[in-house]
C-alpha cells in the first residue's frame, strides 16, 4: 500500500476536497437557489435545484464563483425527502435489477443542465455524490466521459453500465476504510461495479468525528458521517 498524494491543482480548478464536502455534507442541507456555500476560501453558488423528483432523485447545480466551473451534486439516500422511500427501492435495484429510473433521471438532469448552460457557453465540469449519490454521479460519468466524477463511499452501479477491468480516468472514488457499504461490496466481490480508481482513506487521521449543527439549532443536524480529506494521509488501495 503506497502513499498517495492528491495532486496540487491550480487555483482555477475545483479541488477534490471541495467536491467531497459538497457531496457528503452540503447536498443534504436543501439550501435554496442563489445561496452561497463557503468552503475554505472558495465560494459555491447554488444555480439550480432539482428536489422532490418522482423517481426520488434530488440534485443541485452549483457554480464555483472563483473558477466559473459548474458542478452537479447528487444527494444520497434521504428518507426524509418527499420521495425518499424510492431511494431504498433504487438501492435494492442496484444490486441485481435493471437500471433504476432514478439513474436515468440523474443523466436526464445532467443533459438538461448541459443544454441550459451551453446557451451561455458554459458546461458541467464535475459531478459528485455520496453513497447512492455517488452511484448516480458515476453512472452519469460512465455515459459522459467528458465530465469528471468525484464520490465518497459510492454505491455500485448496474452491471450493464460498466465493463469489468475497463478504465474510467474521469472517475475518482474516495472510500472510508470501515465504510459498511463498501466493505459489503468488496465482500460480495462486486467492487468492479464501482468504476475507476478507489482511494482508501485512513480513519483516525482522516475522519474527524463530529456533528454539524445549524446556527439556529442546539441539536445535531441529521447528516451522514463525513470524511475531511488530508492529502498527506490518503493511501491507495488495491481493491
Amino acid at each position: 500500500m503506497n502513499n498517495l498524494t492528491i495532486p496540487q491543482l491550480n487555483q482555477d480548478t475545483t479541488k477534490d476536497q471541495e467536491l467531497v464536502q459538497l457531496a457528503g455534507l452540503e447536498a443534504y442541507l436543501e439550501r435554496p437557489q442563489g445561496y452561497t456555500i463557503e468552503i475554505g476560501s472558495s465560494r459555491f453558488e447554488i444555480y439550480h435545484t432539482n428536489y422532490d423528483h418522482p423517481t426520488g432523485l434530488d440534485a443541485l447545480t452549483l457554480q464555483n464563483v472563483d473558477t466559473g466551473e459548474f458542478i452537479i451534486t447528487y444527494v444520497g439516500t434521504n428518507l426524509d425527502a418527499k420521495y425518499g422511500i424510492l431511494d431504498l427501492y433504487t438501492n435494492v435495484k442496484l444490486l441485481n435489477g435493471p437500471t433504476p429510473p432514478q439513474l436515468q433521471a440523474a443523466n436526464d438532469y445532467f443533459l438538461q443542465m448541459q443544454a441550459e448552460l451551453a446557451k451561455s457557453e458554459h458546461e458541467i465540469s464535475y459531478v459528485c455524490g455520496n453513497s447512492l449519490g455517488g452511484a448516480l454521479a458515476n453512472s452519469v460519468a460512465v455515459k459522459n466521459p467528458e465530465v469528471k466524477s468525484v464520490t465518497i463511499n459510492p454505491a455500485l452501479v448496474p452491471y450493464e453500465m460498466v465493463v469489468e477491468d475497463a478504465e474510467y480516468p474521469n472517475i475518482t472514488n474516495y472510500i472510508s476504510q470501515y465504510d459498511i457499504l463498501n466493505l459489503s461490496i468488496r465482500a460480495g466481490q462486486l467492487d468492479h461495479r464501482v468504476p475507476a480508481s478507489l482511494l482508501l482513506t485512513t480513519p483516525k487521521s482522516l475522519i474527524k468525528d463530529r456533528y454539524y449543527k445549524h446556527s439556529n439549532s442546539t441539536s445535531p443536524t441529521k447528516l451522514p458521517f463525513f470524511s475531511f480529506m488530508d492529502k498527506n494521509v490518503i493511501k491507495t488501495s488495491t481493491l
